[in-house]
């Protein structure tokens, strides 16, 4: 990410968005591997912890990325 690492977001910061390295594959790879490493341990344990544990991931990944879009 080099000079665009940040944490958070600011409203009246913009810089150059980012399309190479792992952004070029997807756009948050963070949240990425956590989702893939939930659906993994969901697959390889299926019982309802785990599946409720993906649920709640999902959910909240899908929170802050609305609200960080409302910010934009």
């Amino acid at each position: 990410m080099g000079t665009s690492w940040r944490i958070g977001v600011d409203p009246s910061e913009r810089t150059e968005l980012v399309t190479d390295g792992a952004f070029a594959l997807a756009r948050n790879p963070i949240f990425t591997a956590m989702a893939a490493s939930t659906l993994g341990l969901t697959l390889m344990v299926p019982n309802a912890v785990a599946l409720a544990a993906l649920l709640v991931l999902v959910l909240g990944c899908n929170c802050k990325f609305a609200r960080s879009r409302s910010l934009t």
